[in-house]
């Protein structure tokens, strides 16, 4: 009879106790909220994680090391405590006592820590982010062969990189608003040609050249672009070349004077 009762006058308590306030255990950002209330909750965080100023900068990094500054001001990035005390409410709200007693005294001693969340303008953190795509592309590059002195190299392909709005938005969610230097996300984009599609290519077999007026800058101009078309093209064996598929249509909306 004595354990009931020590029970029961137990389990009142901790429903009295804990009616409107976090269950002990509960952590945000590893501080302990328990037996605080919303606004206590609130105020605690405030005091251990101050906003950063408005003028913080953050540097978005691109994977080659290009860098865009933003401040914290333009896309409104700052800590969310309310969203992080409701969280912290939650965690003890799905105990029913006295059935949940174990799962309620299971979280007091195991405890649970709740990441601080963070909240931004998105519309301006996507408006930064589509002006930042829309300058930065890199283009893949194939490998290619150099044939100098007498020798073959192979020079190594590069992938490109387009820059990911929707996962850099997602990192942006995850991330603490104290970060100083946030990678982008990118699509990868893989080049054709890869240094294996060329490791058996070891002698050049023919070479030509042709003579042609410099002065005649039409004829230059329409040379020097064609060259560019047809450099580093690989045949397979077996393969037939088209010079007029790999140039193209000549025309001036493609670069070839008349």
């Amino acid at each position: 009879m004595q354990v009931f009762l020590g029970v029961a006058a137990a389990i009142l308590i901790l429903r009295v106790w804990y009616a409107d306030t976090i269950a002990a255990g509960v952590r945000v950002q590893g501080v302990s909220l328990a037996g605080l209330n919303r606004r206590e909750a609130i105020a605690c965080l405030q005091k251990r994680f101050p906003q950063p100023r408005p003028d913080s900068v953050l540097a978005l990094v691109a994977p080659d090391g290009e860098a865009w500054e933003v401040r914290h001001a333009e896309i409104a990035w700052v800590n969310d405590y309310e969203a992080a005390v409701d969280q912290a409410l939650a965690a003890g709200k799905g105990i029913r006592l006295p059935g949940d007693l174990a799962t309620f005294f299971k979280l007091a001693f195991t405890g649970l820590d709740i990441p601080l969340p963070t909240r931004f303008d998105e519309q301006a953190l996507r408006s930064l982010l589509t002006r930042i795509a829309a300058g930065y592309r890199r283009a893949p590059q194939d490998a290619r062969v150099v044939f100098e002195a007498g020798n073959i190299t192979v020079l190594p392909e590069s992938p490109g990189y387009a820059i990911d709005i929707e996962q850099t938005v997602a990192r942006f969610r995850t991330a603490p608003v104290t970060t100083c230097r946030l990678p982008l996300a990118v699509h990868v984009i893989q080049p054709a040609l890869r240094s294996s599609d060329l490791q058996d290519i070891n002698a050049r077999l023919s070479i030509f050249a042709t003579q042609f007026n410099p002065h005649d800058e039409a004829r230059t101009r329409n040379l020097k672009l064609a060259a560019t078309l047809l450099d580093h093209r690989l045949l397979q064996p077996g393969q037939v070349f088209s010079f007029n598929a790999a140039i193209g249509p000549r025309t001036p909306e493609r670069g070839f004077a008349k």
